[in-house]
């Protein structure tokens, strides 16, 4: 069953489990599938835009945070703005990825 972003953002017993799921996430992240990845991408993509609660923003940059330190190497890491470097490497379509950074700029 999947929910809409409205009904994320009008539910805090949803947005708190989301801000868990997202901090447990930052610990489990090495262990993670890569398809994963993407779809966490897309959710997070959804609400930032919709100016969701500080706290689940604040738990979504650790999580990408934690896949920064662990998926991408030293040498993408540096790469700064190049969106599209770190969207190919992380296999996710490089539209979603990028409209996800740019929220977060």
């Amino acid at each position: 069953m999947r929910m809409s972003v409205s009904q994320v953002l009008s539910q805090p017993a949803v947005q708190c489990t989301l801000r868990l799921l997202l901090l447990l996430s930052v610990i489990l992240v090495q262990s993670m599938e890569p398809q994963v990845l993407p779809q966490a991408l897309t959710c997070l993509s959804s609400l930032l835009p919709l100016k969701c609660p500080d706290d689940i923003v604040l738990a979504a940059l650790d999580f990408l945070a934690s896949l920064g330190e662990i998926f991408l190497p030293p040498e993408i890491q540096v790469c700064g703005n190049d969106h599209h470097v770190v969207a190919n490497y992380l296999g996710c379509e490089s539209e979603t990825c990028i409209k996800f950074f740019h929220q977060l700029i």
